[in-house]
């Protein structure tokens, strides 16, 4: 099985590409740039396009932009988006076993599927139209061979990316047949190598599975092609100790056996996923297709599924996205068309309170969608407009999606109906979005930016305002300001979910003020130094509540505010690389408590030191999270990581090895749990190794 899933998602995208050649490179889509001969602000001052939607510098915007860039992605191998953002400067990642998230700030509530981020992939809207979901795990889909960067926004960003945008946007920038050419192959095996025991009993040295991805670039009369696939499978960790599990009152199973419930589930924990990407481009116009499955086996037994017995998600992603382009000195036009498929299905099994696991059953739930999406937008420069503006431009657009989303939910209770969830609820969405930028004898640039998302089918019209100065003293520094407000609108898995038919649904829109204020300085060639002070203010958050008749409804309850202060050292000398970073936040809610999964700090530690005349690199990353509750007040302990990687280049010729250590002193950190658990906390994998061996083959 796991054979033929591969086979049918990699084989198809390598087979449209096998008769690609390089010949003719008279269309060059994207430059190959040799990093280690640039300056760290040359590297710094590279394009970005998440602030605006346009290529443009960062000194151009009043919204700091974090890259992790194709560079560090391959350097310390990692496999998914959520590796990659984790030593980010002030977000922090975690993980239950199932799914991915992401919190920034001081915000970031268990178990609410990433909805207060927007992700992209070039510009495509990639939270699902059900859930709201933005998945940085293996559940986005996109193979990590297919990604050139990923670009990170923190705060308001609703009036370029939207209603999700509540805490950022995360951009996802792929890479090209000009920028990664030739054939590129790597193949990963990793294990756990435990020092430490714990009640699971599980084994100090066990497999981890493979990963394997592949990815082929040409450019050839005038059309540059990027086909990219990838496999993975992970038996997961052979047993998890969860002490709640045994306290709970709940029976248990062993092999679908009853047993005494000692808080240790065995296996239900294997994830397997495979992707395939495609991308066509020619001068003017870009066909991107993708199609993803991932299957993860769940062992925490959510939503009071039976412990010990197999719980398991799937999640399916399609969508084509063709746009057109056209670009000259002083205009940009883009026109945009896509179709999306969005699939989730879930399988819980089910005994009745007190009931013998023999009366097992049942629960399947889930939810799809298809949209279709349609934007035009433009942009206009002019230099030297008035006296002392160097230059300006502005920018607006309109967008348009239309989705079914569709959720289903039975089960096999005696008694009970079969079908206990069937709708499908549409949602149209309008959106007119513009901005104007300024920049005033070349040392001020002025920014303003507005949004309207009219829901026809729920809430209404939002407005989403956001303005920006930045002060560009040169070799002096920069300073940046920016205010924003914004929104994020009730998904349908929160209006409809948990509601009786005949209820009447209430759920207004959250709502959010994001202010910034940040210092950047250089020293020399080779060091930034970046101080940001932040405040943001949340009210009418969503969240699960019972109404007066005693049911389980998601219902705006208190808001949340959150200030503090992130800095952030940045060195590049040639190949040699340092960043580290350090954040103080203050959260609060609205009823004066600290909110779960706010850790007061966090700290991150990147290095990577060439030697052997470059021949070998190696590379140390470490994360520190604060203390921390849950969504029951029980308190997670601060959670320290380190990573360490060894890679040797051309062992032989085109092929590089690299030998990493995840978790090198074996910390057993926890995540927080949600409402869907049991326990407060979720226990994370111990020391793990792996070893990939990649090849090169350029054209």
């Amino acid at each position: 099985m796991r054979f033929r899933l591969a086979m049918s998602i990699v084989l198809p995208s390598l087979v449209l590409v096998r008769d690609a050649r390089a010949e003719d490179q008279d269309l060059v889509l994207a430059s190959i740039e040799d990093v280690e001969h640039l300056s760290l602000a040359d590297l710094l001052e590279r394009p970005v396009t998440s602030a605006s939607l346009y290529a443009e510098k960062p000194s151009d915007s009043p919204t700091l932009v974090s890259t992790i860039d194709r560079e560090t992605i391959d350097q310390f191998g990692y496999r998914t988006v959520r590796d990659a953002l984790q030593g980010s400067r002030g977000v922090y990642v975690g993980n239950d076993r199932n799914y991915s998230y992401l919190g920034a700030r001081g915000f970031g509530l268990p178990g609410d599927y990433n909805t207060r981020f927007a992700l992209s992939i070039d510009s495509h809207r990639f939270n699902d139209p059900v859930y709201g979901q933005a998945s940085i795990g293996a559940e986005l889909g996109l193979p990590m061979i297919a990604i050139d960067r990923v670009e990170l926004v923190r705060g308001g960003a609703w009036s370029v990316h939207g209603e999700n945008a509540l805490l950022g946007a995360i951009q996802v920038v792929t890479a090209t047949g000009a920028s990664r050419p030739g054939l590129n192959v790597t193949s990963t095996t990793r294990g756990t190598a435990e020092t430490y025991g714990d009640p699971s009993g599980r084994p100090p040295i066990a497999s981890r599975g493979e990963d394997v991805s592949a990815s082929y670039g040409a450019v050839a009369h005038g059309i540059d092609v990027f086909v990219a696939g990838s496999y993975s499978y992970d038996p997961g960790l052979t047993a998890l100790y969860m002490p709640e599990l045994a306290t709970s009152g709940d029976p248990c199973v062993t092999g679908g056996i009853e047993t005494e419930c000692t808080g240790v589930v065995h296996g239900s924990d294997a994830e397997e996923a495979a992707s395939t990407y495609l991308s066509v481009r020619t001068k003017h116009a870009t066909l991107h297709v993708l199609a993803a499955r991932r299957n993860k086996e769940v062992p925490t037994a959510p939503f009071g599924a039976l412990i010990g017995d197999t719980t398991s998600t799937v999640d399916d992603r399609v969508f084509a996205d063709l746009t057109y382009a056209r670009t000259s000195t002083s205009t940009d036009l883009v026109a945009r068309i896509s179709a999306d498929y969005f699939g989730y299905h879930g399988l819980y099994p089910l005994v009745d309170a007190g009931d013998d696991v023999a009366n097992r059953f049942e629960n399947r739930d889930g939810g799809t969608a298809v949209s279709y999406a349609g934007e035009l937008r433009g942009r206009y420069k002019w230099a030297a407009p008035f006296d002392h503006v160097t230059d300006a431009e502005v920018a607006a657009g309109v967008e348009a999606t239309s989705a079914q989303a569709s959720q289903f939910g039975t089960n096999l209770r005696p008694g009970a109906p079969e079908v206990y969830l069937d709708r499908t609820d549409p949602e149209a969405v309008v959106s007119l979005f513009g901005h104007t930028r300024a920049r005033i004898e070349d040392h001020v640039v002025a920014f303003a930016a507005i949004r309207g998302d009219y829901h026809e089918d729920s809430f209404g019209l939002a407005i989403s305002p956001q303005a920006g100065l930045v002060l560009d003293g040169g070799a002096l520094g920069r300073i940046r300001a920016s205010v924003s407000r914004g929104y994020r609108a009730p998904t349908p898995y929160e209006r409809f979910y948990y509601v009786d038919p005949d209820m009447e649904i209430n759920v207004d829109p959250e709502r959010s003020e994001t202010r910034e204020l940040s210092a950047e300085h250089y020293l020399g060639e080779h060091v930034r130094l970046l101080v940001v002070g932040f405040q943001q203010r949340v009210s009418g958050l969503i969240g699960l509540s019972e109404d007066m008749n005693g049911v389980a409804v998601f219902q705006n309850l208190a808001g949340s505010r959150s200030y503090g202060v992130e800095a952030e050292v940045e060195g590049r000398w040639s190949a040699l690389r340092l960043r580290a970073n350090y954040t103080w936040q203050h959260a609060r809610t609205s009823d004066d408590e600290i909110p779960a999964n706010a850790p007061p700090s966090l700290a991150n530690l990147m290095l990577w030191v060439p030697f052997a005349n470059g021949r070998a690199d190696v590379g140390v990353e470490s994360s520190y999270i604060g203390s921390r509750v849950s969504y029951d007040r029980s308190k997670i302990d601060p959670h320290f990581t380190a990573n360490a990687v060894l890679t040797v280049h051309d062992v032989v010729k085109a092929l590089d090895a690299t030998f990493g250590v995840t978790n090198v002193f074996d910390d057993r950190g926890f995540d927080p749990g949600s409402e869907e658990h049991r326990q407060g906390r979720i226990p994370q994998d111990p020391r793990t190794i792996w070893l990939r061996l990649g090849v090169r083959l350029d054209p």
